[in-house]
């Protein structure tokens, strides 16, 4: 109990919630075009609160943040979670694609590329899991796209190797 009350009073006694959100308005209104800062506050929001037990003007606000910064900030975020793909830093790439998808999938039409880069780079960095997860994702949200098609393929990609693998280690069994 002492931790969750922790999670909502914050060290100082404020609720550490609302701070994250008053953080989040401060840097747009200092500086509208710094979406690396305003994506990396606003990311910290817990979406879960918002849409359960958060105030009508909390809500207000974070949506009309979203609305305001939310395509921007998934468009930058992309940009730079597919330039670290393309440098072999998956890591990067999927910390960036991580927060570019929880932008876009926030906004009223979500773009399921996005969604792609990022099982992609979970592909390129061996989380196998969580590719297929995306990809799945994708198919079932986003069936008539062309993010689902690519990902239909890659999916089963990954099943063939899923299973080649399966059937070399039950050979060597033998």
């Amino acid at each position: 109990l002492q931790n969750e009350i922790d999670e909502y009073t914050g060290a100082n006694g404020e609720s550490r919630k609302t701070d994250i959100l008053l953080q989040t308005a401060t840097d747009y209104l200092q500086n509208p075009e710094d979406y690396e800062t305003i994506a990396n506050t606003l990311y910290e929001v817990d979406v879960e609160y918002v849409t359960n037990s958060a105030s009508d003007a909390y809500k207000q606000l974070y949506y009309k943040l979203m609305e305001l910064v939310g395509e921007d900030t998934a468009k930058a975020l992309y940009a730079n979670g597919s330039a670290a793909i393309n440098q072999s830093d998956y890591t990067t790439a999927i910390i960036d694609l991580e927060k570019a998808w929880y932008f876009s999938a926030n906004m009223e039409a979500p773009d399921p590329d996005i969604l792609y880069e990022l099982a992609q780079a979970y592909q390129m960095a061996g989380e196998t899991d969580k590719a297929k997860e995306a990809y799945s994702r994708i198919m079932t949200d986003y069936p008539d796209s062309q993010a689902s098609r690519k990902a239909e393929e890659r999916a089963q990609g990954l099943e063939d190797e899923g299973g080649a693998s399966q059937e070399e280690e039950s050979s060597g069994e033998d």
